[in-house]
């Protein structure tokens, strides 16, 4: 995942606190555009990366 300067880690701040201790959460004051969003690939229960990702198909569609 790659961290914006202005971002937040959540689980970071929250520690044990966090409901979704198992994601990697992070929070961006303003909001994130879709066009800034290359794609994602989740996490499986045991922490490891999933053997897939998904292509964000409108990525720099709305700019």
């Amino acid at each position: 995942m790659r961290k914006a300067a202005e971002s937040i880690d959540i689980n970071k701040v929250l520690g044990g606190k966090t409901p979704y201790a198992g994601e990697s959460e992070i929070a961006i004051a303003g909001g994130v555009l879709p066009k800034d969003i290359p794609g994602v690939t989740p996490i499986r229960a045991d922490g490891n990366f999933a053997r897939f990702s998904i292509v964000n198909i409108f990525k720099g569609k709305y700019e």
